[in-house]
């Protein structure tokens, strides 16, 4: 699978930028595992309580930040996770359905 970090244009020191890309990774899965374990679906995590705030009414505002890194460092299968997630949980609840799957649409084709 082709990713931004598998794309080495700057250093000639491919076997260490995939040791840093694989670090990256690593550090994102585990916060996510965090994410996961604590506050799913929560607007943020708060770290030293372990518990989950909605400062953004609920809507799940770390999965809509973060859906764009978890789809360039190559985290297929969670970026589709939490978008149908999001889109059933949250756009269908409020009413917004068929506006988000459109905008959804038109922003796939861009990618």
């Amino acid at each position: 699978m082709d990713t931004i970090l598998d794309r080495t244009t700057i250093d000639e020191d491919t076997e260490g930028d995939m040791e840093r890309a694989e670090a990256i990774r690593d550090a994102l899965r585990h916060a996510w595992q965090g994410y996961e374990r604590y506050a799913f679906g929560a607007d943020e995590l708060q770290p030293v309580s372990a518990k989950g705030l909605d400062n953004f009414g609920g809507l799940g505002a770390t999965i809509i930040d973060s859906l764009d890194t978890l789809w360039m460092l190559g985290f297929r299968d969670e970026f589709a996770r939490y978008v149908g997630w999001w889109v059933v949980g949250v756009v269908c609840v409020c009413g917004l359905c068929v506006c988000f799957v459109s905008l959804l649409g038109v922003r796939s084709m861009v990618l």
